[in-house]
């Protein structure tokens, strides 16, 4: 988290107005990818999208162009060569590529860093920390407060109280 925090600012500041974020992993970093992709939208009322890299080869990488971001979540481990080939591609398409990873691996990504101990298996104790940074820092770029996003009466409405702050305040 220390590591990452000082560039989550200013990626946040030049985010806050994309249209699209995808965010990408394999083994462990797909259900980080989905957890991620959920903490934007929820944070930074973005739509944002999680998939696998073999989902993302095939589906989700139909709509990536310049307009989209893929955040690319990349610690050692079996998918990372995947998730690695798979930004090479979308950063061609023209998208913005942001790398969770211990160090880049793409030239002309953006990166946010992680332990060198950091493995795919953890990939959600590993990646997500400084994803959810970017998402609470694209959140005040976007003039939202992330304590109180909005969409919590939604679930209220509903009689959902799960969700922590959206139970009502006492």
């Amino acid at each position: 988290i220390t590591a990452a925090e000082p560039a989550v600012d200013a990626f946040a500041a030049e985010l806050a107005s994309a249209r699209h974020i995808f965010v990408v992993g394999s083994g462990g970093g797909h259900v980080a990818a989905l957890e991620g992709a959920l903490k934007l939208k929820e944070t930074a009322l973005i739509h944002a999208e999680g998939a696998e890299s073999w989902e993302m080869a095939s589906g989700a990488a139909t709509l990536i162009d310049a307009t989209s971001t893929v955040i690319a979540l990349a610690p050692p481990g079996a998918g990372r060569e995947a998730v690695t080939e798979l930004a090479k591609h979308f950063l061609g398409w023209g998208a913005r590529v942001v790398e969770i990873a211990p160090e880049p691996m793409i030239e002309g990504t953006d990166h946010l860093p992680i332990s060198a101990t950091a493995t795919e298996d953890l990939a959600s104790l590993d990646t997500l920390p400084p994803l959810v940074l970017l998402a609470d820092a694209m959140a005040r770029a976007r003039g939202i407060d992330p304590d109180e996003p909005g969409w919590t009466e939604r679930y209220r409405s509903q009689g959902l109280t799960h969700v922590i702050g959206a139970g009502g305040r006492g």
